[in-house]
């Protein structure tokens, strides 16, 4: 049987993702939080990877992470939330 396709047209519109910066102070969302518990914490944006992934480095790692911009948030506005 063959697969329907959904046109790009019918489909519901995507949210607009925020963009970040590099050096921008960033920590987990709350998606971020329930996907990669492990990696909580706050970080800096290292750099844009292919995509709307982003390079993290974050607090007292050695090495960068890769992570989707839905899983971050800015530390601006996860300060202003509490």
């Amino acid at each position: 049987m063959p697969r329907k396709l959904i046109r790009k047209s019918i489909a519901p519109p995507r949210e607009k993702l925020r963009t970040f910066v590099a050096g921008e102070r960033v920590r987990l969302s709350s998606l971020g939080l329930e996907r990669c518990p492990r990696m909580g914490g706050f970080g800096n944006i290292i750099g844009k990877a292919p995509g709307s992934s982003y390079y993290v480095l974050f607090d007292g790692l050695k090495t960068k992470n890769r992570l989707h911009a839905s899983y971050l948030t800015s530390d601006d506005i996860a300060a202003r939330e509490t």
